[in-house]
């Protein structure tokens, strides 16, 4: 089972409704992964992606994710009856993880509806079955952001740790990069050359 992969960026394909990037491991494999178009890579620069193997009788494809919690709600909209991967990555292309669990435990099947591919039937049955359990999950919308930031932040942290930064500078480099997550969601490309940029 692949679960994680981390490598250079080495092409970025846009499909209506997902994106396919190509990435290029230090061990000399590249790994076309599908990704949700919320995720924002460059060609060039290091994607790190949580992944998951979907084996079918005429295909092997693997769908990559900034999260294990964006895999995990990945995972559970697969469970769904009648939802392929295709759909479900498409749904994280419209809709990041806090969203979709607001969505969920709302019963907002309306504004779930517009993902193209669904349909409104589609969405309902995505709302009945996986209410219960998000709320079995116990998790707070706020915790996952909370959660999501950690990674990204510990992510982060070594990256500036393999680019030689140490000690106060690397605190610094850190609360900084805390503030921009305050404000939006970024990646660990874009929020190391923000940090990096505003040194």
């Amino acid at each position: 089972m692949i679960s994680y992969i981390r490598g250079k960026i080495l092409s970025i394909r846009e499909e209506d409704r997902y994106q396919i990037v190509e990435v290029l491991l230090n061990s000399g494999i590249g790994y076309q992964v599908i990704v949700p178009k919320l995720e924002r890579h460059s060609v060039g620069s290091e994607g790190i992606f949580h992944t998951i193997l979907i084996v079918r009788e005429d295909s092997q494809t693997l769908y990559g994710f900034r999260s294990v919690e964006e895999r995990a709600i990945f995972e559970m909209l697969i469970s769904v009856s009648g939802i392929g991967p295709k759909i479900g990555v498409s749904i994280l292309s419209v809709f990041s993880v806090n969203e979709l669990y607001s969505i969920l435990l709302s019963e907002n099947h309306k504004a779930l509806g517009k993902v193209s591919g669904l349909g409104q039937k589609g969405a309902q049955k995505i709302v009945i079955e996986l209410k219960s359990k998000v709320e079995g999950l116990g998790i707070l919308v706020g915790d996952v952001a909370s959660s999501g930031r950690s990674e990204v932040l510990t992510d982060l942290e070594n990256a500036l740790k393999s680019l030689g930064f140490t000690g106060d500078a690397l605190k610094e480099y850190v609360a900084n990069a805390k503030v921009h997550l305050e404000k939006s969601e970024y990646g660990v490309e874009e929020l190391l050359k923000l940090v990096l940029k505003s040194s």
